[in-house]
């Protein structure tokens, strides 16, 4: 239901969990045999942003064992593989990642300052073991016009860039060599002014790039938003759709290649069972002003960029991209 009306809204990305359930040992199985995954890799995305568990998920916490990185390996591998020779003719990019990973880190306590030397080399060899098994599907599929690429997801930067707290960007983000780092941009996006919003916003990517290694055959920036949105309870329709709005401006300015909103439907309920309402479309199916925003900007940029082409015979520049799709928004 939500990549039908993900489609049916303009866009050729989607974003999921692979789930390992009904008794499947690898996540690429689940795509295989699951009706509704099937179902998905058939549709026309170019884009698909999974969220990939071995069945140990977490387990690297004190310290990843032999056992669980052979079996972090062997699924992200035969994950990657499977997309490189599977999807081979279609031009597909897929993004390996996860959920946020600050609170994977942390056990979702805001609060920790220190974090165990024994947990944080648990997190940076968990990530070079998934980093390792993509690359390796990658150098066997070289023939492949399908892109695999392997990322983190970091949520909590300015516990590190404002009290020195413990966290990816600062503790293991320097010693990985990830492909991209996706952020759940919740706490740079409070601000209700464009000029403040921006500014703490950039300031999080630029401290999440200057931490990353560089990486060849990746041209352009390789941070970008993995999560933003506001609740329609907390802030109503129309800031919801304005502020929105800013994020994207502020994400476009910098050069995100990506900034993915959450999300198509509201999964959050308060204590009174009231909807909490991070949506697109409400609980009694009513599109918000926040959809018609995607809608309208998916419609004019194609049809700005099928213009452009048969002027120019070419495909515009990621400059002149972003230049119009600012003018829109």
């Amino acid at each position: 239901e939500t990549a039908k009306m993900i489609k049916q809204m303009g866009s050729n990305i989607l974003k999921t969990e692979i789930p390992l359930n009904g008794g499947h040992k690898y996540s690429h199985q689940v795509l295989e045999d699951d009706d509704s995954y099937k179902s998905i890799m058939q549709m026309d995305f170019k884009y698909y942003f999974f969220w990939v568990y071995s069945s140990f998920k977490t387990s690297w916490t004190d310290g990843l064992s032999e056992k669980e990185s052979i079996a972090e390996y062997e699924n992200m591998f035969a994950l990657a593989d499977y997309l490189l020779k599977t999807f081979k003719g279609t031009g597909k990019e897929f993004y390996l990642g996860h959920w946020e990973g600050d609170w994977h880190l942390t056990d979702t306590d805001p609060d920790v300052y220190t974090v165990t030397a024994e947990r944080i080399k648990g997190m940076i060899d968990w990530y070079s073991i998934r980093q390792k098994a993509v690359e390796d599907a990658r150098a066997i599929n070289k023939g492949s016009d399908v892109k695999v690429w392997h990322y983190c997801e970091v949520n909590r930067v300015f516990d590190a860039l404002d009290k020195n707290y413990d966290r990816i960007v600062n503790k293991v983000l320097p010693d990985i060599d990830v492909d991209f780092v996706s952020y759940s941009s919740y706490d740079a996006i409070n601000d209700k002014s464009y000029d403040a919003l921006s500014k703490k916003l950039h300031k999080a990517l630029n401290a999440l790039e200057a931490a990353l290694k560089p990486k060849e055959g990746i041209q352009g920036k390789r941070v970008f938003i993995g999560e933003y949105g506001f609740s329609y309870k907390a802030v109503g329709q129309g800031d919801q759709n304005s502020r929105s709005v800013m994020v994207a401006k502020a994400a476009l300015e910098w050069g995100c290649p990506f900034c993915l909103y959450w999300e198509m439907y509201n999964n959050e309920i308060d204590h009174n069972g009231n909807q909490v309402g991070y949506w697109m479309i409400n609980s009694h199916g009513v599109k918000q002003q926040i959809y018609y925003t995607h809608f309208n900007f998916y419609k004019e940029m194609k049809y700005w960029v099928y213009e452009y082409f048969v002027a120019n015979e070419k495909l515009p520049t990621t400059e002149e991209f972003t230049t119009k799709a600012l003018q829109i928004l």
